[in-house]
């Protein structure tokens, strides 16, 4: 085996140890006579409407990404249609979801849309900014509920807002200084493909329409997902209002994107717990719908995996 496979093999059996982990730490005390007591409570035609905001979310990811390759392939350039950036978009989402492997949906998206003849540089770039606009609304959402999160903690909110909108200055701020910062390292500038994605950004914000209506779409779409927690909560018997989701499932996304896992299993649930606890849910009910959350998004994104195997021959020439 060599070195490349040993590391890849090594990284996969660490993040499957820490998912066993981080499960078998938060399932510490859960009493599973009251989750069978919950599922079986439950309405189970929430399913549906869970399943309908799930692909929202989907197809307004696919509706940003598309905006940010126009805005970068610029004014009168061949742009993918919406459909076949949604169908890639999509099946990213199956890798995401149900493949345990190393290959994540971010470089399946890169791969798809340079079969499309879309140059290597565009195409990364475009993943690239699509998931800094995707983590910048969820920073933008953290700003807007703060003074309510402030409330669940029992901080003054006079003292945790200013701080929190300071450091999203201070990363935004490092990020359009970033070519200064190349320069002065060394390192750095072997790295030639940023300054090339620094130009793509530049060329992103110095298009207002693109950048607010990508920003615009990341935030709808993470309130989607919001939506889809909510009616799961709601089908549970939970007490959770959907201001509630708005405020604590955007920090849960955040935690269980951290490249540390497999999926974001295990952080998305231990995260899950956190911060539902925080507003007096209990920890069976948030586990219970965390796992569901999951399994959901595995279940919606299966025909993604259809749409790839049969567009696979293609993309391979």
């Amino acid at each position: 085996m060599s070195i490349s496979k040993y590391s890849k093999s090594l990284s996969l059996l660490a993040k499957i140890a820490l998912m066993l982990l981080v499960f078998w730490l938060v399932a510490q005390g859960v009493d599973m006579q009251e989750i069978e007591k919950m599922l079986r409570g439950q309405n189970h035609m929430a399913f549906i409407g869970a399943s309908f905001f799930f692909m929202v979310q989907v197809a307004l990811g696919a509706v940003r990404w598309r905006v940010i390759m126009a805005a970068i392939a610029g004014a009168g350039a061949q742009v993918i249609s919406y459909l076949r950036v949604f169908k890639f978009f999509y099946i990213s989402v199956f890798f995401n979801c149900c493949l345990p492997g190393t290959v994540g949906g971010d470089v399946v998206r890169v791969w798809l849309i340079k079969a499309e003849h879309v140059p290597l540089p565009l195409a990364i770039s475009s993943v690239v900014i699509d998931r800094m606009i995707a983590l910048l609304a969820l920073g933008v959402m953290g700003g807007f509920t703060m003074p309510i999160l402030a409330g669940y903690i029992g901080i003054s909110a006079w003292l945790i807002t200013p701080a929190y909108f300071l450091l999203v200055a201070f990363g935004l701020w490092v990020l359009f200084h970033m070519d200064k910062i190349i320069i002065r390292s060394k390192f750095l500038k072997k790295l030639q493909w940023m300054e090339f994605l620094l130009q793509n950004i530049r060329t992103v914000m110095a298009r207002p329409k693109a950048g607010l209506c990508s920003l615009f779409y990341a935030i709808i779409s993470h309130a989607s997902f919001c939506m889809t927690a909510y009616i799961l909560a709601e089908s549970l018997g939970n007490p959770v209002s959907f201001i509630d989701c708005l405020t604590l499932i955007p920090w849960v996304l955040l935690i269980s994107i951290i490249p540390i896992s497999i999926g974001g299993w295990g952080l998305r649930e231990a995260a899950m717990v956190f911060f539902l606890g925080l507003i007096g849910v209990p920890q069976e009910a948030a586990l219970t719908l965390s796992i569901q959350i999951g399994l959901l998004a595995i279940v919606a994104s299966i025909p993604a995996g259809f749409l790839w195997l049969v567009g696979r021959g293609r993309a391979a020439k």
